[in-house]
């Protein structure tokens, strides 16, 4: 966007770019916001012409190439095997961290809003990493404005991305990264338009010395996370590495479960583990809730819930809450090893419940007659002892 007037035929990418990007993650809609952002600073660029600040307009791209791309950008969200249901999805999503954020940010971290996080801990919140690097670029990208504002101009476009993006960064923690690759570039922007406009522009060894100073700080940067610092400071659950973090999916556990025989859905009482089973299993064998947050209702993760707070009181209603299949079989029970030792121990305790596989990761339990006629023995609870909850 910030090219265009100078490449103008790049806006022609923008709707193919969205054909991919539909097909590829939710947060397509970003690319329409974006656009219709431009849109805005293009008409009000326009009827300013060069006045309130703002950057005289250009004539490249023709407003006209502007709304037939625009238009083509549009339809290419129609350009999903789900149609307009995936054009619309991303209101779905979008409910899901704002006006449903009550529910959902109390079951899943990445929906809690870092001003909660900042409540809820106080002053300790200002010693996560993480928490500290979002303040930092909300506030320089802050700054920036501020600074090119000193100069009498600023920018529709920026200002618009601005607010819209850290809008989304503040109600849902999911969205900072998203956030702050944006917020770099217009801060980028701004400084540059606001040096630009210097009255006693830089010489020539001041601008070396910045490029060195700037080559040094991602420098740094790059081998604080090859070497594993960059982990340290946060949260110490990201390594850099190749492939999974090791010891975290439940493949084995899964990979049983999906056996001849066994039941041809399960009950993964995981939302991160709910897709290995599918990964293994699917698309025959099915999983009570899919773990993909966009996919599921709320309706459906409240009985997921009332389910597993039954199954760890020992209360055998929730028997009635899951479906059989054509042949009456409840489905297999697979619970996480950390996050679930309240539903482990009370489905362990419940008569006609057998425990036939068990490692550090995950267990999995069958109804004790589907147990017996596979002739599947009592499985120990030893790998069991030393795994450290969550």
């Amino acid at each position: 966007m910030f090219r265009l007037a100078q490449r103008p035929h790049l806006i022609w990418s923008l709707p193919l770019i969205q054909i991919v990007w539909i097909n590829c993650h939710s947060l397509f809609i970003l690319g329409l916001v974006v656009g219709a952002c431009y849109v805005i600073d293009r008409l009000g660029r326009e009827a300013a012409r060069g006045r309130w600040g703002l950057e005289t307009p250009s004539n490249e791209p023709p407003l006209r190439t502007v709304a037939w791309a625009g238009l083509a950008a549009v339809v290419a969200a129609l350009c999903n095997p789900y149609f307009e249901q995936g054009a619309l999805f991303p209101l779905e999503l979008y409910r899901k961290f704002s006006v449903e954020q009550d529910f959902y940010s109390v079951r899943i971290g990445e929906f809690t809003r870092p001003v909660d996080f900042a409540l809820k801990f106080g002053p300790v919140a200002f010693t996560n990493f993480y928490f500290l690097a979002e303040l930092t670029i909300w506030l320089l990208a802050t700054a920036s404005f501020l600074w090119l504002g000193s100069h009498g101009r600023w920018s529709i476009l920026r200002l618009l991305l601005f607010a819209g993006f850290s809008h989304l960064a503040w109600e849902a923690t999911r969205n900072t990264n998203i956030f702050a690759i944006v917020s770099a570039v217009i801060m980028c922007a701004n400084c540059e338009d606001a040096i630009r406009m210097r009255a006693t522009p830089p010489g020539r060894p001041a601008r070396r010395s910045q490029l060195f100073a700037v080559m040094c700080f991602y420098s740094v940067l790059i081998i604080s996370v090859l070497s594993g610092g960059w982990n340290a400071l946060g949260e110490r659950n990201k390594p850099f590495g190749f492939g999974e973090l090791p010891q975290w999916f439940a493949h084995d556990a899964c990979r049983f479960a999906g056996q001849a025989g066994f039941p041809p859905h399960a009950f993964v009482a995981h939302i991160g583990q709910a897709g290995v089973y599918i990964h293994h299993n699917g698309p025959e064998r099915r999983v009570f809730m899919d773990g993909r947050l966009e996919v599921c209702s709320r309706q459906t993760f409240e009985l997921f819930d009332e389910i597993r707070h039954l199954m760890a009181t020992g209360d055998r209603r929730w028997e009635r809450l899951l479906p059989r299949d054509d042949q009456g079989r409840m489905p297999a029970i697979i619970l996480d090893a950390r996050a679930s030792r309240h539903e482990i121990n009370g489905l362990y305790q419940t008569p006609g419940w057998r425990l036939v596989y068990a490692d550090q990761i995950a267990t999995v339990f069958l109804e004790e007659s589907l147990a017996n006629k596979l002739s599947l023995p009592p499985a120990s609870l030893e790998p069991l002892l030393n795994v450290k909850q969550y």
